[in-house]
């Protein structure tokens, strides 16, 4: 099923995030983040396919209706390679505000680097502009 068909879950996911109301940078990218993908649910339904690792993650954790800070880490992780595909699959369609601070915090924070061989870092930065044009 397309994301756009979580729009429920996700929203009860946000609700309680916001309520939640932590202060940690991620932590609040997550939630504007999140309320994004809401927004645009159906523009990801075309680039975020449901094979793709991280929307099974993704997917999983909001339907178990797990809020903790951990699971909300992976699940920003799952954000950064929706809003990546969707950056790479349109490329000239300019990134919005939120689109740009999560890829910026993913790229600098420091947590994630191009070598770390973690599935998260080998999508974002090899896998998916390989599949450009495929």
């Amino acid at each position: 099923m397309p994301l756009s068909t979580y729009r429920n879950d996700m929203e009860k996911l946000y609700s309680a995030r916001v309520a939640h109301a932590s202060t940690e940078p991620i932590q609040m990218l997550f939630c504007q983040g999140l309320k994004f993908l809401m927004d645009h649910a159906a523009d990801f339904d075309a680039c975020v396919p449901e094979e793709n690792p991280f929307y099974q993650e993704f997917v999983k954790l909001l339907c178990a209706g797990i809020a903790s800070d951990e699971d909300c880490f992976s699940l920003f992780e799952c954000l950064a390679i929706f809003f990546r595909l969707r950056q790479h699959q349109a490329p000239n369609r300019p990134l919005s505000g939120i689109e740009q601070q999560i890829l910026h915090h993913f790229e600098h924070s420091g947590e994630w680097q191009p070598q770390d061989n973690t599935l998260v870092s080998l999508w974002y930065w090899w896998r998916i502009p390989s599949l450009v044009g495929h």
